[in-house]
């Protein structure tokens, strides 16, 4: 919806046979990333221009919201693992004028209740969740740091670093198969370039994609 309206945001909900929207599950504002479980939705509000810190519970037999999870400000990656929902959250930005430190949540998917949050250090936005073989991996500017799934504290040191290729931010990234994969939007208005890297660091091929690379499937 409107980032200016706070009451005008919703769920499209499509027919695959004929790719028509049968009907809409109105949502709170600025949702943003989506994940299904167990004919679950949770959704990610992000905020509009404002700033949000809730995750959606959507029941997909009766496209209705179920449940209202708080998370930390601003949750821009959700992943599922082993029965827990992961929410990684960015915390609110400098110019926001109330800025706040992002958290990484757990919350147990039997109950949707939240059962572990880590605060990251102040002035710290975290984004860009994946997750591999129990292992966690989020991205802060241009690094990458991994973290296992029960760890109580978040690492100090970073995998690896992607300033070598000239990424000073990390527009999205992804985990799969042992590899890295890293979207650098540059100047978000020419042609962007995707990095793949083992998960150590070693870089293994690069392209030039379209502009703004928004995630990989």
């Amino acid at each position: 919806g409107n980032g200016g309206i706070t009451t005008d945001d919703f769920i499209a909900v499509i027919n695959l046979a004929d790719f028509t929207v049968s009907s809409t599950i109105p949502v709170a504002e600025g949702p943003d990333r989506i994940v299904e479980n167990n004919n679950n939705l949770y959704v990610a509000h992000i905020g509009g221009y404002g700033f949000g810190n809730t995750v959606s519970v959507i029941n997909s037999a009766t496209n209705t919201i179920s449940q209202t999870i708080p998370v930390g400000d601003v949750p821009n990656s959700i992943k599922i693992d082993n029965g827990s929902l992961y929410v990684i959250c960015a915390g609110k930005p400098n110019y926001s004028g109330a800025e706040t430190a992002g958290k990484l949540v757990k919350v147990n998917l039997t109950d949707n209740t939240v059962t572990s949050t880590i605060d990251f250090p102040a002035t710290t936005h975290p984004s860009n969740l994946g997750i591999e073989n129990n292992v966690l991996y989020y991205t802060l500017d241009s690094r990458i740091f991994s973290t296992t799934e029960s760890a109580t504290t978040l690492p100090t040191t970073a995998l690896f670093e992607t300033t070598a290729e000239g990424v000073s931010a990390i527009y999205r990234f992804e985990v799969k198969n042992n590899k890295s994969y890293v979207g650098d939007a540059g100047d978000y208005s020419a042609n962007g370039k995707v990095y793949i890297y083992s998960l150590t660091g070693v870089l293994e091929n690069n392209y030039t994609v379209g502009v703004i690379p928004a995630g990989f499937y």
